[in-house]
């Protein structure tokens, strides 16, 4: 009988994504709070971070840190910059970086639910009932995958989880809430 009431329905990726597109609240800006969990095989807690972030494709990724330690960290599609305490303390270009590029372009398809781009670096199998989807994004290209496992993500109406599964046994689960888009 629960079976009944709780079916999930995979789906090949591409029906999957429209589905996915459809339930998600429209909006060009995304803002809300994140609880990050860096689990390292070296240690037996994870390192926890709490903060707001605010993403727009137009004025990037404002990623600020309240805990442990108040930072902040901007991405925009040519550079990023971390700030503590007021003070710039490390800018990299993006142009000198191939690899942050590539990751910063991943960041910027996954806020932005860019499906095109996500299909051409990964493999994506769905996940999806009455309440939420899940997608499993595994990398297709040998770049990716030399450190990169997978990145898992899970919705309703708005993005809620990234789970970044890495090949040295690193993993980061990011939690959002109070998402609101406009």
């Amino acid at each position: 009988m629960l079976s009944l009431l709780c079916t999930v329905q995979v789906v090949t990726a591409k029906p999957a994504l429209e589905d996915i597109q459809a339930r998600l609240t429209p909006g060009t800006t995304i803002s809300g709070h994140f609880e990050q969990r860096k689990h390292l095989p070296e240690l037996p807690f994870p390192l926890v971070s709490t903060g707001t972030f605010r993403f727009s494709e137009s004025a990037g990724l404002q990623w600020h840190t309240q805990a442990p330690i108040a930072s902040e960290l901007h991405i925009d599609r040519q550079k990023m910059v971390q700030v503590q305490d007021g003070q710039e303390v490390l800018t990299l270009n993006m142009s000198e970086n191939p690899a942050l590029a590539a990751v910063s372009q991943i960041l910027f398809a996954v806020l932005s639910q860019d499906w095109e781009t996500l299909s051409q670096h990964f493999a994506i199998q769905a996940a999806i009932d009455e309440r939420q989807w899940n997608l499993q994004l595994s990398p297709k290209q040998a770049a990716l995958s030399s450190f990169l496992q997978s990145i898992a993500l899970q919705g309703n109406e708005n993005l809620r989880e990234i789970s970044l599964r890495e090949k040295a046994g690193d993993q980061t689960d990011i939690t959002f809430s109070q998402v609101k888009n406009y």
